[in-house]
């Protein structure tokens, strides 16, 4: 049992890391011109207790990359999300 909750803890402890550390890792930006403007786009967190207005570079979905699901970018510029009979995807 107590291995059980020392595994948990370690867990925890892991996720709280990765996720403190994700944000020291992506580039801050005010506007798509501060990212790599070929790649990325700055998207901004639409998380319900947002202080600052300072948004994240994230990478555009490419050619061939699944677009189903709302994403922060999108689809890379130039390139829209198709509907095929099989799936959904950045063409």
């Amino acid at each position: 049992m107590i291995s059980k909750k020392i595994s948990v803890i370690f867990i925890l402890q892991l996720v709280f890391m990765s996720l403190v550390t994700s944000n020291y890792i992506q580039k801050k930006c005010l506007s798509n011109s501060e990212c790599d403007v070929e790649n990325e786009c700055c998207y901004f967190p639409t998380e319900y207790f947002t202080i600052s207005s300072q948004g994240y570079c994230q990478q555009y979905l490419k050619k061939g990359d699944n677009c189903k699901w709302k994403t922060d970018c999108g689809c890379k510029p130039g390139l829209k999300c198709t509907y095929n009979w099989y799936d959904i995807t950045c063409q």
